[in-house]
């Protein structure tokens, strides 16, 4: 769906490959620097980012940090306590799908959750209209 003139980079570490395998070939306008972006230029290349799509990591966390707007999906985790900080240099978009058993981290219902309905359930519809109604595409 989205316009070919958008430049996507898709970062992650070498234990996420195989997610991503998933989702090739990727189209020309697609970047990937999987597995190759060490620390010091991954801050790099979010600084220069319009706006960063990630879960509540320490990626989102550095958006944050660097004033790029950022696309938080998050699941078993309580935004307003661990999601990236918002500031008035900076935009945070929070995504969930809101269960009913959210936000779980670290307690029982977390530890027997064997679905994780709560990240499944955020679709790519959902993510789309956050950065539509955000006028970036």
């Amino acid at each position: 769906r989205l316009s070919k003139d958008i430049q996507v980079v898709i970062v992650g570490n070498k234990n996420e490959d195989e997610f991503f395998d998933k989702l090739k070939p990727y189209p020309n306008n697609v970047l990937d620097l999987v597995a190759q972006t060490p620390l010091s230029d991954l801050i790099g290349v979010i600084e220069n980012a319009t706006a960063l799509v990630a879960t509540d990591t320490g990626t989102a966390h550095l958006a944050s940090a660097v004033n790029t707007e950022v696309f938080a999906l998050i699941g078993p985790t309580p935004a307003e306590v661990t999601g990236p900080y918002q500031s008035p240099n900076n935009k945070v978009n929070i995504i969930s799908s809101h269960q009913k058993c959210a936000p779980c981290y670290k307690t029982d219902v977390m530890w027997s959750c064997k679905d994780n309905v709560c990240m499944k359930e955020i679709s790519a519809d959902m993510v789309y209209n956050s950065i539509k109604s955000a006028k970036l595409i």
